[in-house]
Formats: C-alpha cells, structure tokens, sequence
C-alpha cells in the first residue's frame, strides 16, 4: 500500500486507475483463497461495524424470525438487532453458554435449534473481552441443517488463519462451503493500512 499511495495514488474504479484496479483485484483473490470463498464474492468496506450493519439489514427478514447471537455480541450487532425490533417481531435468543466456564454448550445449543429453529446466527469467533474462542465448525454445521443464514465476525482471529504462522489457527471447514455463511474482518488485522476495516 505504501508504494501504491506513493507511486500511483490514484482513485479506484476511474478509468486511469489501473494500478489501483489490479491491486484490488490481486487482494480479493488472496482474502478469497485466505478464507475458503467458494462463491469468490469479497466486499470492501470502510469498517466492520459497516459491514455487519449492511448484512444484518440487507437480510431478508420476516416477523417471528429466530435470530441466535452470542452473549459477547459487539455492540455493533446488538444495536442493528435491537434496532430490526421496531420493525419486526424478531425472537433473539442467545446461545447457550456455561456460566462458570463461559464455554458454549453445544448440547443446549442443538437442543435450542431443535425448539426453534434459527434462521439467522449471528457469532463473534472470539471475544476481545473474556477470551472465549466460539466453536463455529459445530454451531454452523448445526444451524445449517436448519438453513439458516450464519453471520461470523472473524475481526479477533481472521489474521490467525494466515498461512506460515506458528500460532495459525485453520478456519474451520464449516466455513468454507456454501453461500450462506458471511465472513467479515478488519483489514488492519490481516496487516493492511493500519487503522481500516473491511
């Protein structure tokens, strides 16, 4: 980025803006193949907290939809939720969790897909507050069944997944396939531009 903004600078999408255009494209390709896109769609905003407002209300929502989150939702989710409220009749339902532990509880989770299914899971891979790291490969598998519509947000570990790191997390298969599940992180976090979401 720094050799682009010195050597071209130039605005992206304008018809002299080669350099810009091709830089895009090459980045899209590499998120695609960071995070397992088989549909290859990857959208660039200017934050997550965009991102998660455009596909939370760009969801196709209808009254007593059942929309699970976790109980370390970012604000950014809650608010766009409670916001759908006044317009829907929405039933949010946290996922169930172990209150000593925090871990989530995958048997009380199927259980409460059994009740009521969901058609939208909003997930946070992992808290920046307590730690607690979300097993997504089984709760995506689970509301899958149902069909429903998953939401991760991976701004706390999609840098994890990068290829030749010690530490490298493998995101989990349930995130590859399907075009159901919306993946979004923050662009600094992959180590762009430092202080830009995506």
């Amino acid at each position: 980025m720094d050799s682009y903004y010195r050597q071209s600078g130039q605005n992206i999408g304008r018809g002299a803006a080669q350099i810009g255009n091709n830089l895009i494209k090459e980045t899209r390709n590499l998120i695609t193949e960071l995070f397992h896109c088989p549909n290859k769609k990857v959208v660039f905003v200017s934050s997550a907290t965009e991102a998660l407002n455009i596909i939370l209300q760009g969801l196709t929502i209808v009254d007593n939809f059942n929309i699970y989150i976790s109980p370390f939702e970012h604000n950014a989710v809650v608010r766009v939720i409670e916001y759908l409220q006044t317009i829907y009749k929405l039933n949010v339902k946290e996922l169930e969790v172990n209150k000593v532990t925090l871990d989530y509880d995958l048997e009380k989770i199927k259980y409460q897909f059994s009740e009521d299914k969901p058609n939208v899971v909003v997930i946070s891979h992992a808290s920046n507050v307590c730690g607690v790291l979300a097993p997504i490969e089984q709760i995506c598998t689970m509301s899958k069944q149902y069909g429903a519509i998953n939401v991760i947000d991976m701004c706390q570990t999609a840098r994890a997944g990068r290829q030749g790191r010690r530490d490298a997390v493998r995101l989990p298969r349930a995130l590859r396939a399907g075009p159901r599940c919306l993946r979004l992180s923050r662009r600094h976090r992959l180590h762009e531009a430092h202080a830009r979401g995506g």
